[in-house]
């Protein structure tokens, strides 16, 4: 979400917030993953696991266990300083 709301600001746009979502469900979900990011207690994939509500949780989870993300995995490579 960090590499979302970076690119946009160099668009010049606007951050994500749940407002950019329309559906109750998309928006809680926005308020879940935020929160599992702006936190330092707790594993962010732990912390949804354990605030998702029962009506999402079999959809989200079985899509976010097939397809998880690393940390770093949207981040652009460290610069190399090899003189050429």
């Amino acid at each position: 979400m960090h590499f979302i709301d970076r690119t946009l600001r160099e668009l010049e746009l606007v951050c994500l917030n749940v407002e950019d979502f329309t559906q109750t469900d998309f928006r809680e979900l926005f308020k879940i993953v935020s929160g599992a990011l702006d936190q330092d207690d707790e594993d962010p994939s732990e912390y949804v696991r354990a605030r998702i509500p029962d009506e999402n949780a079999g959809e989200f989870l079985i899509e976010a266990d097939q397809n998880p993300i690393r940390i770093g995995a949207c981040s652009p490579p460290p610069p190399s300083w090899k003189v050429p």
